[in-house]
């Protein structure tokens, strides 16, 4: 009866101890997990800030396709020419609602301060909607009044790569309509973001 007693204590032992590791085991496994991840993020966010920074070094390489012809729309549905709005030079953030709008809402404070610094007169704010009422719906609340804000067809820019890409960006251009000063927004980055509002000028 003893030797029993001594059996299924050293086999509850066993059971013990094999579970113990088996919890050790799985929390180790999960915080490698955890760490792989981190060194994984931090390893893409180096890499997504190596690229935002080329885009924001040589952003004059990028070809945008815009015209003074092209017509926009304001928030009373009245169509102009972007020739009637670009008289200097300005800085045009674009944005479609297709894009990531977490981004688009992220970056809105970098153009207000943009704005604050070269004058709202030299911003502009272009939407891509295919409703244009929903793009000044969706910029209710931002503290965006008194911006220039009008809609683009969809379809007007859809051959041009940047706008492919579905992301927001923000250019400048003139009454020459040439593009340069490229930059692509990255939430997760915002020191860029930064960097190139306090860089910018007219």
């Amino acid at each position: 009866m003893v030797k029993l007693k001594n059996v299924a204590l050293f086999v509850l032992t066993l059971l013990c101890f094999a579970f113990i590791s088996m919890y050790f085991m799985k929390s180790a496994q999960y915080k490698f997990a955890v760490s792989a991840n981190k060194v994984r993020a931090t390893r893409d966010s180096l890499a997504m800030g190596q690229y935002f920074r080329y885009i924001l070094n040589y952003g004059n390489c990028i070809d945008l396709p815009i015209s003074k012809n092209i017509l926009v729309a304001d928030s009373n549905h009245h169509t102009t020419t972007l020739a009637q709005l670009i008289t200097a030079p300005t800085y045009v953030f674009y944005f479609s609602e297709t894009n990531c709008f977490t981004c688009v809402e992220k970056y809105l404070p970098f153009v207000k301060k943009l704005a604050a610094k070269i004058g709202r007169e030299h911003m502009l704010i272009l939407g891509s909607y295919r409703a244009s009422e929903n793009l000044f719906l969706t910029l209710e609340g931002y503290g965006l009044e008194g911006y220039h804000i009008y809609n683009i067809d969809p379809t007007i820019l859809a051959n041009s790569k940047i706008v492919n890409m579905n992301v927001p960006f923000i250019f400048k251009t003139d009454t020459a309509f040439g593009v340069s000063r490229v930059y692509i927004p990255e939430k997760s980055l915002p020191e860029l973001s930064k960097t190139y509002q306090m860089i910018s000028s007219l």
